[in-house]
Formats: C-alpha cells, structure tokens, sequence
C-alpha cells in the first residue's frame, strides 16, 4: 500500500548566521524548520541505546529558509542552527521511537548506533535516510526486479519504477521490495486508520502487509487513533507489533 508525500512550510530566520551556526539566545526566537527528538538517558548511553540524527533541508530551490532547523532536545529550550546539525537520539533494538519535523510526529525504528538523516529531496522537499529504509535500489535480496505480468513473490510489496542505468532497457522489470508488515495488537483500545485508505482500518488483531517508507520518491504513510495524528515510517521487512493505549497514543515494537 503506497501513501502520499507531506510537505511543511518552512520560515526564514531574521537574524544572520552565527559564526559556529547556533543562532540561539533568551533573547532570539528559535527559527527553521522545527524539529524535536528524545536524548538518551544516562541507562539508555550504558546499555548502548543511542544513535545519530544528522539534518539539514536545504536544498535546489529550497531557499534560505532551509538553511535553518529549530531544534529541540528533550526538556531543552529550542534552539536555531544555521546549516546542517548533528544530535544524539534514544535507540532500541525493538522499541519504536519519536521524532517531530515540522509539528508532525513520526514513528520509526531506530537500532543502537543506527545513523539517521534528514537529507534534502526533488521530490518531497526532504527524506529520511537510514540503512534500515527503502534506499530506491535494486540489490537483489530486499529489493529485486520482477516480470511486470506477475504478482510480486510472497513478502514482497511493489516498489515503483527501475532507476538504475544498468536496467534501464528492461522495460519489462519493475521492483519488488521486501514489505513491512503492520500488526495492531488484539488488547489495542481501538482500531488504527489509514488517512488515504479509510475504509479499510486496522482493527485489534489484524496484520496488513505495508510499503517500507523511503524509494525514488519517498512517501510517508498517515495513520489516526482518533486522538492524534503521526506519520509512520517502516523499514524494509520489519515486522511491527503495535498497539493504542487507553489515552489513544500509538507505540510498538519492530522485529
């Protein structure tokens, strides 16, 4: 199942680049594109749950607002950084973890020492990019090419067009991609809906097979609880165990 991509408005900084590219004080509003991750915690660094968020939305006809992120971390005061910025974020080998980008929370798997970016996109303004996430290429294991006249094999979702120069007169491939699995667990408060597909929610108990977030022109998928709003982005092959508290939130677990 495909989405659709999100696009966020970006406002411009007032105030010149600082020299070390921190524009931040008590007395400056925090300006860029607004984004919020958890730090880890004193456990989290002992058992080793810390991986790397590198950002940066600037880009071909982005503009010089793009230079600029509003970043905050944790309890931290928000801070404006011109050019791109590196922060540490909390990491699980299972659990699903939050970041915000633009008001919009996103729930992902990051592992212990994964390295996650915010990359500029012709397509969608930015992307995230991880080893984890659909890369657009075809490798022949998660992502192969397939006869057009035949249903993707079993585990595979379709995966769009063939990019590579070296396939490019295979007219007849197109990609298939190993897909993520979504599962809402049986005790979950309600069921999950789809914003592009809300006819056809996830109820408590279900499984859906669903497109790995990421690909030539990456789309993330919308999903409602009935008390927020977030956009998902699975891994290639990850299996999700998730469920919906009784206060409505969505959390889960990637296998």
């Amino acid at each position: 199942m495909r989405a659709r991509c999100v696009f966020f408005v970006l406002t411009a900084c007032a105030t010149p680049a600082h020299p070390l590219g921190d524009a931040s004080s008590k007395h400056e509003p925090c300006c860029g594109t607004p984004v919020e991750v958890t730090p880890p915690t004193d456990a989290d660094r002992r058992a080793g749950n810390v991986a790397t968020l590198n950002g940066s939305f600037a880009g071909e006809g982005m503009g010089r607002a793009a230079e600029w992120t509003c970043l905050k971390t944790g309890g931290q005061s928000p801070r404006s950084i011109h050019g791109p910025f590196t922060t540490e974020i909390r990491a699980s080998a299972h659990e699903l973890q939050r970041l915000v980008v633009g008001g919009m929370p996103i729930l992902i798997h990051v592992p212990p020492r994964g390295e996650l970016d915010i990359a500029y996109h012709p397509c969608a303004n930015w992307m995230l990019v991880a080893l984890w996430l659909d890369s657009a290429s075809t490798d022949g294991e998660e992502a192969i090419g397939f006869d057009r006249a035949h249903p993707c094999p079993a585990g595979f979702v379709e995966g769009g067009d063939i990019h590579e120069a070296a396939m490019q007169d295979r007219h007849d491939l197109r990609r298939c991609l190993r897909g993520a699995q979504l599962k809402l667990d049986a005790a979950a408060s309600r069921e999950l809906r789809f914003e592009d597909d809300a006819s056809r929610p996830l109820r408590p108990g279900m499984t859906t097979w669903w497109t790995p977030y990421g690909g030539f022109c990456p789309e993330f998928s919308t999903v409602d609880t009935g008390t927020e709003r977030l956009l998902i982005a699975p891994g290639v092959g990850e299996r999700w165990h998730l469920t919906i508290d009784p206060d409505g939130h969505l959390r889960g677990v990637a296998r």
